[in-house]
């Protein structure tokens, strides 16, 4: 029973370690992988690199892959990929584009620049830290940028916290 356990855990791991096979390559995904190939460099202000599939050992083939949006740097932040966008703090952040040809509002976790939030969704920052207290602008983060929420409706909906929409989840909420 253990084993059977131990191999489906592998298999999950495995497939959903290896980028090929559990979703879509990003663009910078595939730039990273093809100039890694060509010139055996990846570059590391947009890429990083791993054991492939995901699971590190000695001596395991090198991948090379595109970073979180949100830890590259302002300057050098890929477009279609990711987007520049001005955070909570009022500082530019290179985070996801999630913006997609024909939208005409942002959506339930729209972040971004380019689209006013849809009927009955604001924009809104904040996260709960593990001491308890909020950070309104976290550093690389999809919360560093104001966020598209329900918030105001009376319930504590997803993607909603006591820190980012307090009137909907607040601490002592009746």
């Amino acid at each position: 029973m253990i084993r059977a356990i131990f191999i489906v855990m592998f298999m999950v791991v495995a497939f959903l370690g290896n980028p090929t096979l559990s979703y879509a390559r990003s663009a910078l995904d595939q730039y990273c992988d093809k100039k890694f190939k060509e010139t055996n460099v990846c570059r590391e202000e947009l890429c990083q690199t791993r054991c492939y599939g995901g699971l590190d050992y000695p001596g395991c083939d090198i991948e090379c892959y595109g970073k979180d949006c949100a830890a590259i740097v302002v300057n050098q932040c890929p477009s279609p990929t990711c987007q520049i966008v001005k955070g909570c703090d009022g500082r530019k952040r290179c985070l996801p584009d999630d913006y997609a040809e024909g939208d005409t509002c942002g959506v339930l976790g729209y972040v971004g620049d380019k689209l006013e939030c849809c009927e009955g969704l604001v924009k809104k920052c904040g996260i709960p830290l593990f001491d308890g207290s909020c950070d309104e602008a976290p550093e690389r983060s999809i919360y560093a940028a104001p966020m598209c929420l329900p918030c105001g409706n009376g319930k504590c909906d997803v993607l909603e916290n006591r820190c980012n929409c307090p009137e909907d989840c607040g601490l002592f909420k009746d």
